[in-house]
């Protein structure tokens, strides 16, 4: 039986992890009440508050996916709406680990929030002398059945991103949802992805080879 009193008694992240070292996270995850995990939710706010608490579990895989399952969809979207940076995105992936579990956070926390999260961060990494062009990238983002579209209107050295489709696209990007995660973290490259089939261009060719070095991913 987990000692759940940890979650009933400490009110902030860094004391209730130095409380629960040592002991079996992922058993206190499973056997904890919905409020005693209410409670934990409200310290796991970023990618790193998640690490953190997985970093304390023996199989990490494994806790991942049990958080997962367990916590509310607030808390995945408020994670997911939280993430500022490529490394921040980055960090979030590897803790999911696989494309299956990278699915099921993206379903629970809300394809939306995920996907309204990197198209409001896309513009702010854009970088103009890489591309020295203009036009409307239109994105088909796939989640299963689903289809979700943004476009990304470069112009005058700025992007400016949107949802919903655009008129004339001048390139039109398709791709799975957990290849478009990687693509902005940086751990999958664009050209890499295209060669491997993993996205799918049409329209201006050259124009939309030049987006894979468009975005800075450095952080």
């Amino acid at each position: 039986m987990a000692d759940l009193s940890a979650l009933r008694e400490i009110d902030d992240l860094p004391s209730l992890l130095d409380r629960l070292r040592g002991t079996d996270v992922a058993e206190l995850l499973d056997e904890a009440e919905p409020a005693d995990l209410a409670r934990l939710a409200e310290h796991i706010s970023t990618p790193a508050d998640l690490a953190a608490l997985v970093a304390l579990a023996d199989d990490q895989n494994e806790m991942v996916e049990l958080f997962i399952d367990k916590a509310d969809s607030g808390t995945l979207r408020r994670i997911a709406e939280n993430i500022s940076t490529p490394g921040e995105l980055k960090e979030l992936l590897a803790l999911a680990g696989n494309d299956t579990t990278v699915k099921a956070f993206v379903a629970k926390a809300g394809p939306k929030a995920m996907l309204n999260q990197v198209f409001t961060l896309m513009p702010t990494r854009f970088v103009p002398e890489k591309i020295g062009d203009s036009g409307v990238v239109e994105w088909h983002i796939t989640d299963g059945d689903d289809q979700h579209v943004y476009i990304l209107h470069i112009a005058d050295g700025t992007a400016v991103a949107g949802s919903g489709g655009a008129e004339k696209p001048r390139t039109t990007l398709t791709m799975a949802v957990p290849v478009l995660l990687q693509l902005c973290a940086g751990t999958v490259d664009g050209v890499s992805a295209f060669m491997n089939q993993k996205v799918k261009l049409s329209g201006d060719m050259l124009f939309g080879a030049k987006l894979a070095g468009a975005f800075d991913t450095s952080a």
